[in-house]
């Protein structure tokens, strides 16, 4: 196999594999991530696809780390100190 040949089949194992990634973080994933999200419509999943299937590696090392859903576990449950 030709070294052309090999990055073309790297390349469309990473597109295809991102595309997996991406629709399912787009579809079920983004409402862990924001909970706001859960109410989104079909036209913010299709916007946020495109990112994450390119930035697939990321988006599933972030889908599968464990940590608990609970409003004590995100920033907003502990808003920064502010002098008085």
């Amino acid at each position: 196999m030709a070294f052309a040949q090999v990055i073309v089949l790297v390349a469309g194992l990473y597109v295809v594999v991102g595309a997996g990634v991406g629709a399912v973080f787009a579809l079920r994933g983004v409402n862990a991530f924001d909970p706001v999200a859960s109410s989104a419509r079909l036209g913010f999943r299709l916007t946020i696809l495109p990112a994450s299937a390119l930035l697939w590696p990321i988006v599933l090392r972030w889908m599968l780390r464990p940590r608990p859903l609970t409003p004590e576990s995100t920033h907003r449950a502990h808003p920064p100190d502010r002098p008085s």
